[in-house]
Parts: structure tokens; C-alpha cells; sequence
């Protein structure tokens, strides 16, 4: 699995959305093109640059479900829409 991180501060998490219940979504894609596609168009929405992070994928979910992260599995046929960046 691959997630993004900022690039200038990867400590302060992974990056994720929210959905229309306000619930913060980590993406977990499968691909790593895809993570990269999905971070060039963060970047170019306005986001702070952006960085590719593999993560074993028992690991990644076993920690998202041990901390109650909710999650999101982004498969290659999905197709998924960064958000506007508000400052």
C-alpha cells in the first residue's frame, strides 16, 4: 500500500479527507502511480508538496484499526478526486 505525507513535515501524518459526515479518510492505494497521480494533482490544487510512502499493507491497516482511523482502500479502476485546498 502507499499513502502521502508532506514532504517538508512527515511526522504530522499521512494525508487524508474528509467526507460529507466530517470523518477524516486515510487513502490507501494499491498502486503507486496511482498515489503519485493523486499527490501531483494535490499539488497542483494548491497543497504543499507531497511524498510517496510505501507501507506493508497488514501493518498500515492493523494500526489504522487499532487507532479507530477510518480508511479507504483505493483500488487502480477507482477513480477519486482530490479536494480543494482551503488555506
Amino acid at each position: 500500500m502507499f499513502l502521502i505525507t508532506l514532504k517538508e513535515t512527515p511526522e504530522r501524518g499521512a494525508f487524508s479527507v474528509t467526507n460529507e459526515k466530517g470523518n477524516k479518510i486515510l487513502y490507501l492505494f494499491q498502486q503507486s502511480d496511482d498515489a503519485l497521480r493523486f499527490s501531483m494533482q494535490l499539488e497542483e490544487n494548491g497543497y504543499p508538496k507531497t511524498e510517496i510512502v510505501e507501507c506493508e499493507d497488514r501493518k498500515i491497516i492493523y494500526t489504522c484499526e487499532l487507532t479507530n482511523t477510518k480508511y479507504a482502500i483505493i483500488k487502480p479502476e477507482d477513480l477519486v478526486v482530490p479536494p480543494v485546498f482551503e488555506k
